[in-house]
């Protein structure tokens, strides 16, 4: 059960930081990304947003295999 709550904390961050990006993103669009800061919000943005995106499927897959590995140990205890 501990692994499945570490997975699920961290997809919550990798979710986080996906939507911090977007708002820098935005942020970039508003405020015109003619001059630095306008390109440094830009960048920053698309990089937050991509490692969201990374360690959402991360922690996605480490999920599902901590959950599908819980389920096959207990159909091994249960004798049906």
């Amino acid at each position: 059960m501990e692994d499945i709550r570490v997975w699920i904390k961290a997809l919550v961050a990798g979710i986080s930081l996906l939507l911090l990006g977007l708002v820098f993103s935005i942020a970039s669009i508003i405020y015109g990304a003619t001059d630095t800061l306008g390109a440094v919000l830009s960048i920053t943005g698309l990089g937050a947003s991509l490692a969201g995106l990374y360690i959402s499927l991360k922690a996605f897959t480490g999920y599902m295999s901590a959950r599908i590995s819980m389920l096959s140990k207990n159909r091994d205890r249960d004798p049906d």
